[in-house]
């Protein structure tokens, strides 16, 4: 008989949700959803001093935010609850008991003092440093004093861990020392309660970071102690900075809090996560339910991947052109009344979905594409110019044809002030104004010869979207204003 799919993610609420743990949490996600499983959130929360509650919200608001939907936890109850570790004891100090009545466990009441003196002789003598089972056959009772509870390891022979990604791991059993359950302060340990709390939850594969690698031979023989099924294990590779080494602040943001401050999609940081870690064939852009159809275990790589932003930005640029306007509007709304309000200016609310169609092609963030709306909006003085740009392109030479234009444009009839309007008649003008130019300069003149000028004059910058789209969105007063001060920005240029 299968047995039912049942995964769990477990996070410390001590700080954010890492980036790493995000990918876990969604491989996790992932699983269930091609077999049809149960996603577990469990909150490892037995560091008192550390755990806060606020952190718990804020991962589970992340997640959330990712759309990574648990059946079970703490939030949303279950069967097989309580779902935090806080609340869990009860059952840790029952298997203790079970253990040291079955004589898989013993009382230790090695100081620190005679642990040192320990571990100093055997770092003298080049010997692996641990814990020499000294009172594992002392036999000692509830009344000894102080003491911690060791699990019995076997001496000698192997642990073996099949795992579904890394493959056939062996451990050597005389390698690991009778490790401990319950310190003497009566708090379990993390190898124990993760343990106990699988068990308690009917868990079937563990999928976690492979930094959990060298625990899982202590809680496979854990499991062995209390005759219990062991679960599979899938151990999935560290993200790595640009240096080889595991993703931390110094290698830039490490938090999902702070991608959802850079105006990244969800969508984006889901595809991304996933094919960092995950390959099928050359799929690179896609959604949740495309990878839960090809996805598999064996898929994912034994290698650590390193974080490239610039592909991040990519696959979130391609998501944002994948979305309808409307719906990319709705997303960058509080980032475009953010940025509006610190910049001082307010949005016309007649052209605003038109600007951000023009520009969804153009910015790889939600950030970036209320930046690159400014020029749309802002009036008067706010308006600024490339200084480079305008140097270079507003020359003395332009400004007979630009004020030709732009009485030009003065008798377009405000219903045909339209991109596709504008642009047919702008290069019948350019026919009609090209001998009247050669007359007076001598030279040749084609209209697009001041496409460029005019861009400047009217955006502020070189690049951006369709000339013609632009001065429709800009309206008829607003792109013949600009046009008239690029003119005279032509004068003082020289």
């Amino acid at each position: 008989m299968t047995r039912q799919a049942r995964v769990r993610f477990a996070p410390s609420p001590t700080g954010y949700l890492h980036i790493g743990g995000a990918r876990t949490a969604l491989f996790n996600w992932i699983y269930t959803q091609k077999h049809n499983g149960t996603f577990i959130l469990r909150i490892e929360d037995t560091d008192p001093s550390r755990s806060k509650r606020e952190h718990e919200v804020q991962i589970e608001r992340d997640l959330g935010w990712l759309e990574l939907d648990w059946h079970e936890g703490p939030s949303v109850g279950g069967d097989y609850g309580p779902y935090r570790q806080s609340e869990r004891f009860e059952s840790y100090d029952k298997v203790i008991e079970q253990l040291l009545t079955d004589g898989k466990a013993y009382r230790c009441t090695a100081t620190s003092e005679e642990l040192d003196t320990l571990r100093a002789g055997q770092k003298e003598r080049g010997e692996k440093m641990m814990y020499d089972n000294r009172y594992r056959d002392a036999n000692l009772g509830p009344d000894c004093g102080q003491h911690v509870i060791r699990l019995k390891t076997p001496l000698d022979g192997e642990t073996i861990v099949n795992d579904k990604i890394k493959g056939r791991t062996v451990f050597q059993n005389k390698e690991l020392d009778d490790f401990i359950l319950r310190r003497s302060d009566g708090t379990p340990t993390y190898n124990f309660v993760c343990v106990v709390d699988d068990l308690g939850m009917d868990i079937s594969l563990v999928l976690r970071g492979d930094d959990h690698l060298n625990n899982t031979p202590k809680q496979v023989l854990l499991y062995q102690s209390l005759n219990r099924e062991v679960p599979d294990f899938a151990h999935v590779p560290m993200i790595l900075g640009d240096d080889g080494k595991r993703l931390s602040k110094r290698h830039g943001a490490t938090a999902v809090g702070l991608y959802q401050e850079m105006g990244i999609l969800k969508e984006a940081l889901f595809n991304y996560l996933t094919r960092l870690g995950w390959a099928c064939g050359d799929m690179e852009i896609f959604t949740p339910q495309e990878v839960i159809t090809v996805f598999e275990l064996s898929q994912i790589n034994k290698a650590g991947a390193k974080w490239d932003m610039q592909k991040l930005l990519w696959c979130n640029q391609q998501w944002m052109m994948r979305l309808s306007t409307e719906d990319l509007l709705h997303r960058a709304r509080p980032f475009i009344d953010a940025h509006s309000t610190q910049h001082g200016y307010s949005i016309s609310e007649n052209k605003l979905m038109a600007a951000v169609a023009s520009m969804q092609e153009r910015a790889q963030t939600l950030v970036e594409l209320a930046e690159k709306l400014d020029f749309y909006f802002v009036e008067g003085d706010q308006f600024k110019l490339d200084e480079e740009a305008a140097a270079k392109a507003l020359q003395s030479r332009h400004i007979d044809p630009l004020n030709a234009y732009t009485e030009f444009l003065s008798t377009v009839e405000a219903n045909d002030y339209t991109a596709e309007h504008l642009e047919t008649i702008s290069k019948e003008w350019g026919k009609e104004y090209r001998p009247i130019f050669k007359a007076a300069t001598g030279k040749k003149f084609k209209i697009n010869q001041i496409f460029f000028p005019m861009r400047i004059a009217l955006c502020g910058v070189g690049g951006g979207p369709g000339l013609f789209d632009v001065m429709q969105i800009l309206g008829k007063d607003t792109t013949i204003s600009r046009l008239q001060s690029g003119v005279e920005v032509c004068r003082n240029n020289g």
